[in-house]
């Protein structure tokens, strides 16, 4: 059924409008599912987004909160050993995450470069993880420095094991979210998760 204005010509241009709708939602379901296919088949070296961070094994983020609640760990020996002292804390936020990275740069310079890289989601925290793009450590060693900082800081307020229990407890659940996103329901159309 058309609908024009008494004493008008019918238009003739609806089939090329309706071939130039469908080719442009074909192009669109096209570019979506090409966008769909690069980040599911994006390999760790490929890693532009920290929503990429997204497509984790479960493995790396148990290695990750491992490494954080260690972290906190050595921070607390650290506060006891020079009582809090703040002149012990910048070197000390500082050089641990040098030497977490130290691996890294060792383990990068025995491998083979001819190796491939896995895609994010498949990729083993023991085998892959010295094979980030290098932008990827500065987000890490960042994140360490906050939970040291702020574990001396947790530290200055009570140093009594319930607090320090209530710290790697609150690490944790930190260091989670962005598996638990993985899985939260508003999550479920981000091609990244």
């Amino acid at each position: 059924m058309h609908f024009r204005a008494a004493g008008t010509e019918p238009w003739h241009g609806e089939a090329q409008l309706s071939n130039t709708i469908f080719a442009l939602s074909f192009y669109l379901l096209e570019l979506s599912l090409t966008r769909y296919y690069l980040v599911m088949t994006r390999t760790i070296a490929e890693m532009v987004h920290l929503r990429d961070m997204g497509r984790f094994p479960t493995s790396v983020y148990l290695g990750a909160t491992a490494n954080i609640l260690l972290s906190i760990w050595l921070t607390r020996i650290v506060f006891t050993w020079c009582e809090g002292s703040v002149v012990y804390l910048f070197p000390w936020a500082l050089l641990l995450p040098v030497v977490n990275v130290l691996p890294v740069l060792l383990l990068r310079k025995l491998e083979a470069p001819e190796l491939p890289y896995p895609q994010i989601s498949q990729m083993s925290f023991f085998r892959d993880q010295h094979r980030f793009s290098s932008w990827v450590y500065a987000v890490a060693a960042s994140n360490m420095f906050f939970w040291i900082v702020f574990s001396w800081w947790v530290l200055t307020l009570s140093t009594s094991f319930i607090w320090f229990i209530f710290l790697e407890l609150f690490a944790a659940t930190i260091t989670f979210v962005p598996l638990w996103r993985r899985y939260h329901p508003s999550f479920q159309d981000d091609l990244a998760c």
